[in-house]
């Protein structure tokens, strides 16, 4: 099919309408008119992929990554950062538009829109993904990098990241090198094999604090201790470095802490003014500076009447809830959170900013939010 792509749906994918039938393409860039492979037809619904570009998009960019065809972090590269500001606008302004919700202001734009992510977690992995132009006898049975699109059972490996802070990709190659020479085994994904899983890395945007989080599949402390002193020669930055075990098949980043290789196995946050302590399994936006942005805003229209008590409802580690209690006093403040870490989380907060007296409720909001 020919089609203009003119939209980006919420699953990220581009839409266009031919005929009578609305085309989801994989691959496309909004604003571009191509011609796309249909792949399946539900009803009214195509699901296509990109076969060839007609005309390019006008807001199209040359991305900035060197992963950005292989990798699957990143979706709109090749999109001006405008452009992916007025088609977001436009998805919330079609969800609330049944709720007669007022016109959707202008999105507030991120003054640093590239190495912003304070935290990213890295995948080790059995099976590489091999990148286009790399040679044919290229190693592939080792990895730690990001998953490959559409390939979450290979890992690619990733040389530098774009999104993730400044020193990130360094620290992520000291890791394989140092790892790779001592035969430490990735993770192998459909056997549920191999020693080390996951790369966890965070870094304070107030205070430059550097935490890296090791995850692997057993403690094995003879083989990692001697790991753990290289990588901590090579990179002293590294304010705290970190061991959890996790023994389960589930690929998630978590587990039990197992080893402190250095510090204290947290680092200190500022936002809004407050202070935070941050371990590797917190709860904390990925983003600072915008998440400085945002508070500010949650402060500014909260409106609480006198004599009202704010619900801060999912409320993680408890940012938005202190910001306001600093601002409406602690005993008008309620923060509610299912994951029992992040209310013990929450309370360590209030303690260290001197606001103890918000109230910290741990449970299924359909259970602790009755009256």
């Amino acid at each position: 099919l020919e089609v203009v792509l003119d939209r980006i749906d919420e699953r990220g994918r581009t839409l266009g309408v031919a005929g009578e039938y609305t085309v989801a393409v994989r691959g496309g860039i909004a604003g571009a008119r191509v011609v796309a492979r249909v792949e399946k037809r539900r009803r009214s619904g195509i699901e296509a992929v990109l076969e060839r570009e007609l005309a390019p998009s006008p807001d199209a960019v040359a991305p900035r990554c060197r992963h950005v065809a292989s990798c699957g972090g990143c979706s709109f590269q090749a999109l001006s950062y405008p452009a992916q500001l007025a088609h977001k606008r436009a998805q919330l302004a079609e969800l609330l538009a049944p709720l007669g919700a007022p016109a959707v202001p202008p999105l507030l734009a991120c003054v640093q829109p590239w190495n912003y992510r304070n935290k990213m977690d890295f995948s080790f992995g059995r099976a590489r993904w091999i990148e286009p132009g790399e040679p044919e006898d290229a190693p592939r049975d080792f990895a730690l990098g990001l998953h490959a699109r559409g390939h979450y059972q290979k890992v690619l490996d990733v040389q530098a990241c774009e999104i993730a802070f400044e020193g990130a990709a360094a620290l992520v190659g000291s890791v394989r090198e140092l790892a790779r020479a001592r035969g430490l085994t990735p993770w192998d994904v459909r056997t549920h094999a191999g020693l080390l899983r996951h790369l966890v890395l965070r870094r304070s945007w107030a205070t430059g604090e550097i935490l890296a989080d090791l995850v692997t599949s057993a403690a094995a402390p003879q083989a990692l201790e001697p790991f753990a002193a290289e990588l901590l020669a090579r990179h002293p930055e590294l304010t705290t470095l970190v061991q959890h075990v996790n023994e389960r098949p589930a690929t998630i980043a978590v587990g039990e802490l197992a080893a402190v290789f250095r510090g204290s196995g947290r680092i200190e946050e500022r936002l809004d003014g407050l202070s935070y302590s941050i371990s590797a399994e917190s709860f904390f936006q990925t983003n600072t500076p915008q998440a400085e942005v945002l508070a500010r805003l949650v402060r500014e229209w909260s409106a609480v009447a006198p004599g009202e008590t704010l619900f801060d409802l999912y409320c993680g580690c408890g940012s938005f809830a202190l910001s306001l209690a600093r601002a409406l006093g602690p005993d008008r403040v309620v923060g509610f959170e299912l994951v029992e870490a992040a209310v013990v989380d929450a309370r360590a907060n209030a303690e260290r900013n001197g606001l103890s007296g918000v109230r910290w409720v741990a449970g299924d909001l359909a259970a602790t939010l009755t009256p």
